[in-house]
């Protein structure tokens, strides 16, 4: 192998970054039709190895500190870097060498040779267009607001796709719904003049890095473009185009004695009910108060399951039908061991939020159904 232009790092620093970075690369379909979508792009220089990865949307850069000899640059497969990385003892100490249009990889007594294609061919980061505004925020408190409503952003970015990602809303508060279910959840020091729509898989990508970041991280946007960055890395993502809806409508108006309950037995309760009703596509869960307890019960054509919890607070009757797997959605990302469940008539969306906290929460809509079965 060529020393003159290697680089020496341990596996264990390369291969969570290789991780993010392949997870954002083209599959095999997009391999084989556009290979260099397929790569990360390596290039390193004075004690730094850059590594870059995209997906034409979303565009992701991350820089590692190593033992460098001459400055070289290519792109290799990432799904074939990361599995010989990956196999590899975290504490090994690998060696990465350019020749020509190979890229060699050894560690111990392991070497592979990877082809390289041309960096010129590697897609450059999409530009700002008009002004830049720039925002400082903690890297927790934005992992915290992005781990809350990123779940209830619409999967479907083909209709309605203004709904295909998170809003951050210029009042600091950050916005997600599918049509059938909102999120909100405020994010301290977020001051933008206009609201921007940051897609969904920017935003999964976005929650994967700010788990070991504990330094403040900066947003940069602009009119098409966002950026999130630290020191070590940074993701460029491309703006959703339109217009998100009017969301401050759909928050229920809280009630004022909203039911508290537990929320690991509630959502074991709802469980029941959504593995029974497994084969259903809208697992529907029925909640009935009535003589300070909550009844919890559904199920499928065949088989019915109801438990009955015991609540504090609450009006003196209640009821309500639910997506059941949108409850448990909701209960997955309150982190509170009470929710309060703001139960208006059976036709307004109920509001579910952690027992302490009103103003952050979900908003559920309500379904139609029969009270006679049950």
């Amino acid at each position: 192998m060529t020393m003159s232009n290697a680089i020496t790092l341990r596996a264990e620093a390369l291969a969570p970054v290789l991780a993010r970075l392949t997870a954002l690369a083209g599959d095999q379909a997009t391999k084989r039709t556009v290979p260099i979508l397929a790569c990360v792009h390596l290039s390193w220089g004075k004690d730094a190895l850059h590594l870059a990865a995209t997906d034409m949307e979303v565009f992701l850069e991350e820089t590692v500190a190593v033992t460098t000899g001459e400055p070289w640059s290519g792109c290799v497969d990432a799904a074939q870097l990361e599995a010989f990385v990956k196999s590899m003892p975290r504490s090994t100490e690998l060696r990465l060498a350019g020749a020509g249009e190979t890229l060699d990889i050894a560690g111990g007594d392991a070497v592979a040779r990877l082809s390289v294609l041309p960096v010129d061919e590697f897609p450059k980061a999409s530009q700002p267009e008009g002004e830049t505004v720039e925002v400082e925020l903690s890297a927790a408190d934005l992992a915290a607001a992005l781990r809350f409503t990123v779940p209830f952003s619409s999967e479907d970015k083909k209709s309605r796709y203004y709904l295909h990602g998170v809003f951050l809303d210029p009042a600091g508060i950050t916005v997600a719904t599918n049509g059938k279910c909102l999120a909100r959840r405020r994010l301290a020091g977020l001051k933008l003049p206009e609201g921007i729509i940051v897609p969904r898989p920017a935003s999964e990508a976005l929650l994967d890095f700010l788990k070991s970041s504990e330094a403040p991280v900066t947003l940069a946007a602009s009119d098409r473009i966002v950026t999130v960055s630290v020191d070590r890395w940074s993701l460029t993502s491309k703006l959703i185009d339109g217009t998100y809806p009017e969301w401050r409508r759909v928050i229920p108006k809280r009630v004022r004695r909203p039911i508290m309950v537990d929320r690991g037995e509630l959502r074991v309760a709802i469980k029941r009910v959504a593995d029974v009703a497994a084969t259903d596509k809208t697992p529907e869960v029925r909640l009935r108060l009535a003589d300070g307890a909550l009844t919890v019960a559904g199920g499928s054509v065949t088989a019915k399951v109801h438990t009955v919890l015991t609540v504090a607070n609450g009006p003196p009757t209640a009821r309500v039908a639910l997506n059941a797997r949108y409850l448990l959605a909701t209960l997955a990302v309150i982190d509170d061991d009470m929710v309060a469940l703001h139960l208006g008539d059976e036709s307004t969306p109920v509001w579910v939020c952690a027992a302490r906290e009103a103003e952050d929460g979900v908003a559920i809509m309500s379904i139609r159904t029969s009270w006679e079965e049950f």
